[in-house]
């Protein structure tokens, strides 16, 4: 983007000016007469500013998470018990613990299903 004074500014160029705005203390127009840009190039960066941080905090999105034992993480407290839903036709609870070689049985024996 080029500012008033015919030089362009890149993204951090610009975020570095609005900071300096906002840290400054003065109107908008005293601003950037004392910079030497624009006063309509200001409010452009300003609005892009805005516009981003509300981008930012719009809503929070949701990643899945697969944890395993070579991933460094360790669960502060297991749970007691373990539920494993399968439609409305099939619940199992398997407590903390188990044999995972057991459970990946019971599964596939509950469930009619051959290992492959």
């Amino acid at each position: 983007m080029i500012d008033g004074s015919g030089r362009r500014r890149g993204a951090r160029g610009r975020a570095a000016m609005v900071r300096r705005y906002q840290r400054s203390g003065l109107r908008q127009a005293e601003f950037a007469r004392r910079e030497g840009i624009g006063l309509s190039t200001l409010q452009g960066w300003l609005r892009e500013a805005r516009a981003a941080l509300q981008t930012q905090g719009a809503a929070p999105r949701f990643v899945q998470a697969v944890l395993s034992p070579s991933s460094g993480v360790v669960a502060h407290k297991p749970p007691t018990v373990y539920r494993v839903r399968v439609g409305d036709a099939l619940c199992v609870e398997i407590p903390s613990g188990f044999d995972p070689g057991e459970a990946a049985t019971l599964l596939r024996a509950a469930m009619g299903v051959r290992a492959c």
